[in-house]
């Protein structure tokens, strides 16, 4: 359910995880999403209604890797600089021109 609800949002730049993550060009490792009370954007309820337990946001070019997990998982950031480095469209740390919006690419339990 949350996979589905989540590829109906776009975040405005700068709001919710997602757009916090873009603007700020940091990666966000929420470990123990279903016992934190920081509230990481609006599907956070769906997230824990879900079961998800590990959050993952890792900005790049054009928006935002989002990952998440039923497991606890620690942070790793070869691997959040593997999946940046995979989904960037520039070899140099150069940013594609900001947009108002921001979409995430979901992908599940990793």
């Amino acid at each position: 359910m949350f996979f589905l609800a989540s590829m109906y949002f776009s975040f405005p730049q700068g709001e919710g995880g997602p757009g916090k993550c873009f603007e700020s060009g940091k990666h966000l490792w929420l470990l123990n999403a279903l016992n934190s009370s920081f509230d990481y954007c609006f599907r956070s309820s769906l997230a824990k209604f879900a079961g998800i337990q590990t959050i993952v946001l890792i900005p790049i070019d054009f928006g935002v890797v989002e990952f998440g997990s039923v497991r606890s998982i620690p942070e790793n950031m070869n691997l959040v600089l593997s999946i940046g480095s995979s989904f960037s469209t520039f070899p140099s740390p150069v940013r594609a021109k900001p947009t108002s919006t921001v979409s995430s690419i979901l992908l599940f339990d990793f």
